[in-house]
């Protein structure tokens, strides 16, 4: 071992086993899918929301223009 480089650092020159195009494919746990489809509920109500608040909005408007 060189005294010049720390332990585990890979060295410039080392043969690389996998190329660094390739993405590594992380297993999805349980708790990944729960935030993921958490995530994604709380989009679909806050869009949801804000299409409830246009069409009431309309409704509004239209009722004011009379």
């Amino acid at each position: 071992m060189d005294p010049h480089v720390p332990a585990g650092a890979i060295r410039a020159d080392a043969a690389d086993p996998a190329p660094r195009d390739r993405v590594e494919e992380i297993p999805m746990k349980g708790r990944a899918w729960r935030v993921i489809l958490r995530c994604l509920v709380t989009f679909t109500f806050g869009l949801l929301l804000v299409l409830l608040a246009i069409r009431l909005g309309e409704e509004l408007w239209r009722v004011l223009e009379r």
